[in-house]
């Protein structure tokens, strides 16, 4: 496979802020070594989006298009295209078992962020796979509101299933909040193994697997970040994000933390570097790799606290025998397993500023030595050579 790659073809979604971010970024990482990167601004609400999508793309006539999350095949079609007029690359955020069952095809080249998504995307048909984690953005220089005008910050989406859960008998749905209640207190243990543990009935289990598992993640992933949120509450947290948080934080503390939509890209750095405290909390899909908040925050200057990584995490040397990615000595901000511990953490910070400051100072000079996205898509690039040889 020749893959000379000079021209590239991304497109900026609005509808997905965290993949939208993440191309942004690889768009400057590729301007900033030298390649030519086209980011289409789509428009969904467009009468005819798939045509201007189309259009642009065979008008800008890339050596590789740059997609997230979903199979090329998948995009192709829809933009009314029979096949790739070039190279394919899909860079995947989150665990492919959630994420539909189209397949991949053959030929596209897949990159996983987190190693753990290797196996979901090879059982729907990836065969070009490879390890490629996200990174940092290429600028940190914007203006600031007052240092520490927030004390403690979240920002998030919540999601709403109620038209999943209405379409559920009523057994079903009870059953599935018992298991995303345990899931919540127990976020080592797997899906599989709570079904297994306590089936639906007495000899019947219900089986893990496609609108089930994504129900289930998001469920479980909104009750553990709500432990934590409401632990975090008494110490001046400020919780961003969208409506469908209200009916969920309802007559709780969280309701009076409520500061509603945060522009990603305007807004949320100001906060970031504002914030004696950012919080991190993790989804339960468990991640072994750093994910965007890792890179974006330190090298914004703002300092974190997050629960903690997968109990799995994987041995880097075994994974990334070259080192690669330089991921064995990552600056991981301090992580906590339960919210009382996290809550005594958050404390004891937002009264010592020398150590929020030096932890920043540790982990953004690493980021901006070692993580941002010019440093990545060169490691893309090196992927790209590496299968051009047959490697």
């Amino acid at each position: 496979m020749r893959l000379n790659l000079k021209r590239f073809w991304l497109f900026d979604d609005p509808r997905s802020y965290g993949a939208r971010a993440i191309l942004r970024g690889a768009a400057e990482g590729l301007r900033a070594i030298g390649k030519e990167a086209r980011l289409f601004p789509f428009d969904p609400s467009a009468p005819n989006a798939a045509v201007q999508l189309r259009e642009d793309l065979l008008r800008f006539r890339p050596d590789a298009v740059l997609l997230a999350n979903h199979p090329a095949s998948l995009f192709y079609s829809q933009i009314g295209l029979n096949e790739p007029p070039c190279p394919t690359l899909v860079w995947i955020f989150d665990d492919p078992y959630m994420m539909g069952d189209e397949r991949y095809s053959p030929d596209e080249i897949v990159l996983a962020a987190d190693p753990g998504f290797i196996e979901g995307a090879r059982a729907r048909g990836a065969e070009k796979i490879y390890f490629l984690p996200v990174a940092a953005p290429m600028q940190n220089d914007f203006q600031t509101l007052p240092p520490h005008a927030v004390p403690i910050a979240y920002v998030g989406a919540a999601l709403s299933l109620d038209g999943m859960r209405a379409r559920m008998a009523p057994d079903m749905a009870a059953y599935l909040d018992r298991i995303a209640r345990r899931k919540a207190l127990e976020p080592a243990a797997s899906f599989p193994d709570l079904l297994e543990r306590d089936p639906i009935t007495e000899g019947k289990r219900v089986s893990f697997s496609g609108p089930l598992a994504y129900y289930l993640y998001t469920e479980a992933n909104r009750l553990a970040r709500l432990r934590f949120l409401n632990a975090l509450a008494p110490f001046g947290l400020r919780l961003y994000g969208n409506e469908a948080w209200k009916p969920a934080i309802q007559g709780t503390a969280l309701e009076s933390c409520f500061k509603g939509k945060l522009d990603p890209f305007t807004e949320y750095p100001h906060l970031i570097h504002s914030a004696a405290i950012n919080i991190n909390l993790r989804s339960l899909q468990g991640f072994s790799a750093p994910t965007q908040r890792d890179f974006l925050i330190p090298r914004l200057g703002g300092f974190m606290l997050a629960t903690s990584i997968s109990p799995s995490a994987i041995d880097w040397r075994a994974n990334d025998p070259s080192d690669r990615f330089r991921l064995s000595d990552f600056p991981w901000a301090p992580s906590y397993e339960t919210p009382e511990a996290m809550a005594a953490a958050a404390l004891g910070y937002l009264q010592d500023e020398f150590s929020r400051r030096e932890w920043v100072n540790y982990a953004a000079e690493i980021i901006a030595k070692n993580h941002t996205f010019a440093k990545r898509m060169e490691q893309l690039l090196e992927v790209c050579k590496a299968l051009e040889k047959g490697i």
